[in-house]
């Protein structure tokens, strides 16, 4: 499913009941405002790419989402709310959250288990980082220039090939990590209130 170039479109409401899809992609939709959609679809076989709608302020849905290959909600300027992937356990390839600079709240990935490429968290407002409670495994884990004051997530994460904290901004303490028993490469740096 595609739903990109539309000029006029300033919502999505639809779609409540599709429960499969091979792909969704929302993109380029310069006056989508909000998303509240797809609250029945599990499965997607290949990537959800939600992509510089720059006037998207709200996104919901996907939470009964159990996999798929790669995930990437980035480039919004607007986007300050995020309510998603709630029940996703795994994905195949990365999951990418990056450049939204006015995301300061989201309830996500309470339930993800493993990520078999790269967790991205990036750049946006988010002065907290919750989710991600139940992470056992991500090849490669990157948090960097948020607006979180301490890091306290990760807790049972196991086994991650590249661990990478990076924030400039406001960082005071990390505290995660308890249960972190193989990594390749643990980078933090450039933290100046660390």
């Amino acid at each position: 499913m595609s739903i990109t170039l539309n000029s006029k479109l300033n919502e999505i409401t639809g779609f409540k009941k599709l429960q499969k899809s091979i792909s969704l992609s929302i993109y380029d939709n310069p006056v989508l405002e909000s998303i509240n959609s797809f609250d029945s679809i599990s499965s997607v076989k290949q990537n959800i790419l939600i992509l510089r709608n720059s006037k998207l302020r709200s996104l919901i849905g996907l939470n009964i989402l159990r996999t798929a290959r790669n995930i990437e909600i980035s480039n919004h300027d607007s986007l300050s709310t995020l309510d998603v992937l709630n029940n996703l356990a795994n994905t195949e390839g990365d999951l990418i959250i990056n450049k939204n600079k006015f995301l300061k709240k989201w309830n996500i990935c309470k339930n993800l288990i493993h990520v078999s490429g790269g967790l991205e968290l990036r750049e946006s407002q988010l002065d907290t980082l919750i989710g991600f409670e139940n992470l056992a495994y991500c090849k490669k884990l990157f948090v960097a220039d948020l607006n979180i004051k301490h890091l306290n997530s990760f807790n049972k994460l196991e086994n991650a090939e590249v661990i990478s904290v990076r924030n400039r901004k406001n960082l005071l303490t990390i505290k995660g990590f308890d249960n972190l028993k193989f990594a390749t490469s643990i980078s933090i740096t450039n933290n100046d209130s660390l």
